[in-house]
């Protein structure tokens, strides 16, 4: 009987290990992925990261300066003064529509490009000019200020299938891991092997989910051509993986406190099976 039931046992936390592994991925899907209000909140923190607005600037300017020489020659000023303005808070609605698009494109299926709008901050970006260099900002004109694509239409991953289905299969995982720790009860017949076997399965979730961000990682920047506009996704996703690195660790840290309990309900119950088998 032994000899059937530590295979089905083993078997039996494997698929649990299996099914947390999933739920972990299903959980941050439906959390921070699908909800689009907090996908931009995250986003939009990372957006403002240094790195990413200097990309922002470069790549703004760059459209901006497009088929303009007079431009191109100055563009290093520009940068800069456009990288200053995007740390003010009055720019944070411009940042919030880039988290906004950035969602779409990546999550709802939507292959529509990335879009700056300079309509509005026109006064912001002249002023510095006007200072520095009153000359040259006299050369440009109003209709300069327009909205600019700073990320083609099809240029990012398609992310929405993947999302989609660990959002579809999150509480059937859910359901099978709590199925399975019914059965694993029901095999190991004792607590302290019950107990130790779950909390394996619970930590080695935990720590598969951590190993496989970094691929996660490549597989969102593998269609990205533009160095700039790979710091700014690798950036989201930094951001965007911390609640998924904080629940690995959570489950990590679950599983072993489980697997210690059950080490010491076996050494509990070690001296009672003596006292038994005398």
């Amino acid at each position: 009987m032994f000899a059937v039931r530590y295979p089905a046992l083993l078997l039996a936390t494997a698929a649990l290990a299996a099914a947390l592994i999933i739920a972990n991925f299903g959980w941050f899907a439906r959390r921070d992925l699908a909800d689009s209000q907090r996908f931009s909140e995250i986003a939009v923190g990372a957006l403002a990261e240094p790195s990413s607005t200097e990309a922002i600037a470069s790549i703004t300017v760059e459209r901006f300066s497009d088929g303009r020489p007079v431009l191109i020659a100055v563009s290093p000023l520009l940068e800069s003064a456009l990288v200053g303005i995007l740390e003010r808070p009055r720019l944070e609605p411009m940042l919030v529509s880039v988290a906004a698009q950035l969602h779409a494109a990546l999550f709802d299926g939507q292959a529509e490009g990335i879009v700056v709008d300079l309509t509005g901050v026109e006064d912001l970006i002249m002023g510095p000019l006007e200072r520095f260099a009153p000359e040259f900002a006299a050369t440009i004109e109003s209709s300069f200020f327009a909205e600019i694509v700073i990320v083609e239409p099809g240029s990012l991953p398609e992310l929405s299938p993947y999302a989609s289905i660990a959002r579809r299969i999150l509480w059937g995982a859910i359901l099978l891991a709590v199925i399975l720790s019914v059965l694993i009860v029901l095999l190991a017949r004792r607590a302290a092997t019950a107990t130790m076997m779950i909390g394996g399965a619970v930590a080695f979730a935990g720590l598969v989910t951590s190993f496989v961000l970094p691929g996660g990682r490549r597989v969102v920047i593998e269609a990205v051509s533009d160095d700039r506009v790979e710091v700014i996704v690798t950036n989201i996703f930094h951001d965007l993986a911390a609640g998924l690195r904080a629940q690995s660790r959570l489950l990590l840290m679950i599983g072993l406190a489980v697997v210690i309990v059950g080490l010491v309900l076996r050494i509990a119950s070690s001296p009672s099976r003596l006292a038994t088998s005398d």
